[in-house]
């Protein structure tokens, strides 16, 4: 026959652990516990969506920049160049193309930059 003091300790065990993989533990009343941190980690988990997003962002201001300060001519002109260039030039023509939203940036920015 099983000891009962031991089904009371491995069912406190058991909640214990549940607990703790939860981000629980035992902490005094009133103080941050470990849940708190536990489920900043849980918000980490898609950790690429956001710096790509901001990598397309700031690539997209940097491009408006250029085309704010060289004019759409003077930058689709320096982009017909590279055109005849070799296949990382011709690769770069097409990242760097002034789309409409890079437009709309650029236009926004031409008074700042004078």
């Amino acid at each position: 026959m099983a000891d009962p003091q031991m089904k009371n300790f491995a069912k406190r065990l058991r909640r214990i652990h549940k607990i703790r993989k939860k981000g629980g533990a035992f902490e005094a009343s009133g103080t941050v516990g470990g849940s708190v941190y536990t489920s900043s980690e849980r918000k980490r988990r898609i950790p690429l969506v956001m710096p790509m997003l901001k990598v397309v962002v700031l690539f997209t201001v940097f491009k408006a920049l250029i085309v704010a300060n060289h004019g759409l001519v003077g930058y689709q002109a320096r982009l017909d160049v590279l055109k005849d260039g070799n296949t990382i030039q011709q690769a770069s023509v097409l990242v760097m193309r002034a789309d409409p939203v890079t437009e709309i940036l650029a236009t926004w920015m031409r008074p700042v930059i004078g």
